[in-house]
């Protein structure tokens, strides 16, 4: 069961990291961009380490 929390929290910062690069597209921001990147790649590694 722990398997399942660790790969639904990898996939809920992967979404907030892709939420995030779509929202820096209108408000032109590249810290958020850099953010959005981050995350997105934390979440992917998560995500793959836990496969």
């Amino acid at each position: 069961m722990s398997d399942l929390r660790e790969m639904l929290f990898a996939i809920e910062i992967t979404l907030v990291g892709i939420a995030a690069g779509v929202l820096s597209i209108p408000y032109n921001s590249f810290l958020l961009t850099v953010i959005a990147g981050g995350m997105v790649l934390i979440g992917l590694l998560e995500a793959a380490r836990i496969r």
